[in-house]
């Protein structure tokens, strides 16, 4: 009876262990993903701060500058500059307006804003799975102590 009892127990305890093992697996992927996450967002902050700061010299450019502008894939065209008040910016949804430099830079500051909330609320949920992580850690280490 006792014998049972304790392979139950045993049973029991390597069930318990091995549930809590995924969920720390399940925790450190969920955290891995955010990470990227992050990295993404801070990309994505450092282009829109850069296009902020590129129209605040763009704005005080003369008419018929000549410029280099970037293409894609390493390929630039020479150009010249014409209207440097006026920027095209996209406001979501394939849509572009045309809007004054004071205005296209409240914009890229406000989008700024919003993707500062997003990155916070992820440091936020990163810092709870890794409290759990860790609680999980001790739980194991006194399961398999």
């Amino acid at each position: 009876m006792a014998k049972k009892l304790k392979t139950e127990l045993d049973s029991g305890n390597r069930e318990d262990t091995q549930r809590k093992y995924m969920e720390f697996q399940m925790i450190q992927q969920n955290m891995a993903q955010m990470k990227e996450q992050l990295t993404m967002i801070e990309q994505q902050i450092e282009e829109m701060s850069a296009a902020e700061e590129s129209i605040s010299e763009l704005a005080n450019i003369n008419e018929d500058t000549e410029m280099v502008v970037p293409i894609g894939s390493g390929v630039f065209v020479k150009t010249k500059v014409k209207g440097s008040n006026e920027f095209i910016i996209n406001v979501g949804a394939n849509v572009a307006v045309a809007k004054t430099d004071a205005e296209a830079k409240k914009i890229i500051n406000e989008q700024i804003e919003e993707v500062k909330k997003v990155q916070k609320q992820i440091n936020q949920n990163i810092l709870v799975l890794n409290e759990r992580a860790q609680a999980i850690q001790q739980e194991l280490s006194h399961l398999l102590g």
